[in-house]
């Protein structure tokens, strides 16, 4: 890459492009994810929890994530982006140590270049890389 000033300076040096850089984003340097939560209950009903909120002082907090009832499906929404490249079967995550089902990575769909990785909740505890999610 060259890049020339205003005056016609130029400097120019090589920059590595990879096919696939994953990253998830965070809500702060404590690597809070940027994240969304969807139990759907046996009956079907549908509930939507932000996986944090802002507190008072202005900062996000991790909001315990509910995991309902036995019958209950819990799933995890991550945003980031440079996972569209690798593709879903290629996409992995682990709850404690734990391979968690991925049922969908790919295009977030109403913003471009954000992805979204919706995974299905099996336990408690979270690691990505690394963000924090808190269970109840």
């Amino acid at each position: 890459m060259t890049v020339t000033s205003v005056t016609g300076f130029q400097t120019a040096g090589n920059i590595p492009i990879a096919t696939v850089a994953p990253s998830l984003f965070t809500l702060s340097n404590a690597g809070l994810a940027a994240a969304a939560v969807l139990r759907v209950s046996a009956d079907g009903t549908q509930t939507v929890q932000p996986a944090n909120v802002m507190c008072a002082a202005g900062s996000f907090v991790p909001n315990p994530i509910n995991m309902g009832s036995a019958t209950d499906t819990v799933y995890l929404t991550l945003f980031g982006t440079g996972l569209q490249a690798a593709g879903m079967a290629n996409v992995k995550v682990t709850v404690g140590g734990v391979n968690a089902p991925v049922v969908y990575a790919g295009p977030q769909g109403n913003f471009a270049g954000l992805d979204q990785v919706n995974v299905q909740l099996t336990a408690s505890g979270v690691a990505a890389n690394p963000v924090q999610i808190t269970f109840q």
